[in-house]
């Protein structure tokens, strides 16, 4: 059975990583240079928020049988 937070925690990385794809993007269409700062920030976020929803996923697809706790 899963975890009752991975659904939300993949949903929540899933729009950040979406956002952060956004801003991005942003920058690069815009030819801004002197954000570099700003878009190597976001490209490490965006990497972890992508690992983020790969482990998220794979919380909610995996089968733990139940262990029987006999007292």
């Amino acid at each position: 059975m899963a975890n009752k937070t991975s659904p939300h925690i993949l949903n929540t990385s899933a729009n950040l990583l979406g956002f952060c794809l956004f801003v991005i993007t942003s920058l690069r269409i815009a030819d801004l240079t002197a954000t570099h700062i700003i878009d190597e920030l976001t490209s490490v976020i965006a990497v972890l928020l992508t690992i983020s929803c790969i482990l998220s996923f794979i919380s909610i697809r995996i089968r733990v049988p139940r262990k029987k706790i006999t007292f």
